[in-house]
């Protein structure tokens, strides 16, 4: 697995907000948790979340796409148009995981 993968996956698994209450169970917050503050981290979550898979998914398109190259015929795309996507991706990966700065696992740059 990608480092910053695991990194993002990892600190997306202690924010969860059963981690963040104290909570054993995500359903059940304690009673003093304002509504539109869960909420707001359900949502954050998420789109972290979203990010993180299409940031997944383009690396798996580009080592698929490297594998299959040599067989592509000539003018086929699928390589370049992996490599754009993830030329997009990382960048917004690396912007999630920039959110836990000082963390002992972060690295200012990550291996690709």
């Amino acid at each position: 697995m990608d480092e910053l993968i695991a990194f993002v996956t990892a600190r997306l698994k202690e924010k969860e907000p059963a981690k963040v209450c104290g909570c054993l169970d995500t359903n059940h917050w304690p009673p003093c948790t304002p509504q539109p503050w869960r909420d707001r981290v359900h949502r954050e979550i998420a789109a972290w979340r979203a990010v993180l898979d299409a940031y997944t998914e383009a690396v798996t398109d580009l080592k698929m796409a490297r594998k299959a190259a040599p067989r592509r015929p000539v003018g086929d795309t699928a390589l370049i148009d992996a490599e754009r996507e993830l030329a997009i991706l990382r960048p917004l990966a690396e912007t999630v995981a920039a959110v836990w700065f000082g963390h002992p696992d972060y690295r200012d740059r990550w291996p690709v």
